[in-house]
């Protein structure tokens, strides 16, 4: 991840703060990677997660969410009770 010269310093107590950095490492990332992470998708920008699905990735879930919606098409309709 590219630095930038920019920080954010917030409170939170010492338990939370433990928590999330021993999550982070666990995770193979680090607690500024998640919280930009966060951030981004809080806003609507594309995420790392976003870019980690290619194009054929997408176009089998599509496919398969087609079949799905055409098998639920034909199940009958619940009766109310």
């Amino acid at each position: 991840m590219a630095k930038n010269p920019y920080q954010l310093n917030i409170r939170v107590d010492l338990e939370l703060k433990e928590e999330f950095f021993t999550y982070a490492r666990e995770n193979g990332s680090t607690v500024t990677e998640l919280l930009v992470e966060y951030m981004k998708a809080c806003v609507g920008r594309p995420t790392a997660k976003a870019a980690e699905i290619n194009t054929d990735e997408l176009a089998d879930i599509k496919a398969r969410l087609a079949h799905l919606e055409l098998e639920v098409k034909k199940l009958p309709a619940l009766a109310m009770q």
